[in-house]
C-alpha cells in the first residue's frame, strides 16, 4: 500500500525539482478547526486521569495542570512560538473526493522509504470509540511522564516540553467521522523540536501568508504520479511523462541504478464539465 498526496501541479513540480516536502502550519489548513477539535477532546478527558499507586499526588497534579495549560495555549488563537506543521497523505488511490478537495495530481510515496527519510507517520483516527480509548492511553502516558520528570527535576525541562509537543501532535490525528473517506496519514512536526524554527518560510494564499517549512527527501521515496480527471488529460499526461523521465534519467545516473523509475498514470475516473 502506498501513501498518496493529492495536490496541484506546482507542488508536484516543486517536489520533483527541489526534493522536499512542504509541511504547513496546521492553523492555516483548509479546516481551521482541526487543531481546536482535537485538543478539545484531550481537555475534556484530562480531568479523568487518576494517579497510580506509584505516583506522587503533588507532582501528578502539577503535571496535569502543566499539560492542560499547554493544550489551552495551543488553541488560544494567538501567535505561537512552537506551531505544529503537517503534510497530509492518504492510502486511497484515485479517490474522487480527494481530487475534488485537494488538487488534480497525486504523488505516491513508498511508506517504508518515506518513514526512513522523514520519521514517524501518524495515522488519523475517525471512529469515536477508538478515539476515546486512544485519548485515555495517550493522556495517562503523558501525565505519568511529566509527573516523573517533575519529580526527578522539579520544574519542566526539555522532556516535559517534548511530551506536550507530542500530545499536541497527536491531537491533530483526531478527525471528524465525516472525513473518514480520506483515510489520512500525516507527517507531523513541531518547528522548534525538529530544528526548523529558523527555517520557516511563507507563501501567499489570497490575502494571507501561509507559514511552512521544508523537509528534504530523496526521489527514492516517490513511486508514481497520477494525473486526475481533468480536461485535456492526455496532453497533461504527455508533458508530465516527458518531464518525469528527464528527472528520472538524472537520478539514475546519480544513484547508479538504471532500473529506478517513477510511474506516470492517468486517473480512471472520467472527466465531467
Amino acid at each position: 500500500m502506498g501513501y498518496f498526496h493529492y495536490t496541484d501541479l506546482n507542488a508536484i513540480y516543486s517536489m520533483l525539482t527541489n526534493k522536499n516536502l512542504r509541511l504547513t502550519d496546521i492553523r492555516y489548513l483548509n479546516d481551521s478547526m482541526e487543531l481546536r477539535e482535537g485538543v478539545t477532546k484531550l481537555l475534556d478527558v484530562i480531568h479523568q486521569i487518576q494517579p497510580n499507586e506509584n505516583s506522587a499526588q503533588e507532582y501528578f497534579d502539577k503535571a496535569k495542570s502543566y499539560l492542560e495549560q499547554g493544550l489551552k495555549d495551543s488553541i488560544d488563537g494567538g501567535v505561537s512560538e512552537d506551531p505544529i506543521f503537517v503534510f497530509s497523505l492518504s492510502n486511497q488511490a484515485d479517490c474522487l473526493s480527494q481530487w475534488r478537495g485537494y488538487g488534480m495530481y497525486a504523488i505516491e510515496f513508498d511508506p517504508e522509504v518515506l518513514r526512513e527519510e522523514v520519521g514517524r507517520i501518524y495515522k488519523c483516527e475517525y471512529d469515536n470509540a477508538s478515539k476515546v480509548k486512544l485519548v485515555m492511553e495517550k493522556l495517562n502516558h503523558a501525565v505519568s511522564e511529566v509527573s516523573l520528570d517533575m519529580r526527578q527535576n522539579y520544574g519542566c525541562n526539555n522532556e516535559s516540553i517534548e511530551v506536550l509537543s507530542d500530545l499536541i501532535a497527536f491531537s491533530t490525528t483526531l478527525k471528524s467521522t465525516g472525513f473518514n473517506e480520506e483515510c489520512e496519514y500525516r507527517v507531523i512536526a513541531s518547528s522548534s523540536l525538529s530544528g526548523f524554527s529558523d527555517n520557516v518560510k511563507y507563501r501567499v494564499r489570497g490575502d494571507i501568508l501561509i507559514p511552512y517549512f521544508e523537509v528534504p527527501i530523496s526521489l527514492n521515496c516517490i513511486k508514481s504520479i497520477t494525473v486526475g480527471p481533468i480536461k485535456n488529460q492526455s496532453l497533461a499526461f504527455n508533458s508530465l511523462y516527458e518531464f518525469v523521465k528527464k528527472i528520472e534519467r538524472v537520478h539514475q545516473l546519480e544513484i547508479g541504478n538504471i532500473e529506478y523509475e517513477i510511474d506516470v498514470n492517468r486517473s480512471e475516473i472520467p472527466y465531467r464539465e
